[in-house]
């Protein structure tokens, strides 16, 4: 992979900054997730909104907080559009009518 990330000879690579930095492209979906506290078999789980997906991560709106670097496992889709995948959480902002713009990354 990293033969495609080298630079042509006299060129340089543009610097990465902000939502460029990603490892890879933002996917925008709407649906419904679950989230469940990880190791917990017994937990029904917490309904959030997904609003992108990434070959490493996810974005979603909640009606509650988060903390940072808490760990999760995700459910997202039914059928054979169906996801599971571990989640730490790495980004956690307040918006104006009270929800949350969570991210978190896929481990």
């Amino acid at each position: 992979m990293n033969a495609l990330r080298e630079k042509p000879v006299g060129q340089e690579l543009p610097v990465k900054r902000g939502a460029e930095r990603r490892r890879s492209q933002r996917e925008p979906v709407v649906t419904v997730g679950t989230l469940r506290a990880e190791g917990d078999d017994q937990d029904s789980g917490r309904q959030v909104i997904v609003g992108d997906v990434s070959l490493h991560g996810v974005g979603m709106r909640t009606k509650f907080t988060l903390e940072l670097e808490e760990m999760f496992t995700i459910e997202i889709g039914v059928g054979p559009l169906h996801l599971t995948s571990r989640l730490k959480v790495v980004r956690v902002r307040e918006l104006p009518d009270g929800t949350y713009d969570i991210g978190g990354q896929f481990c």
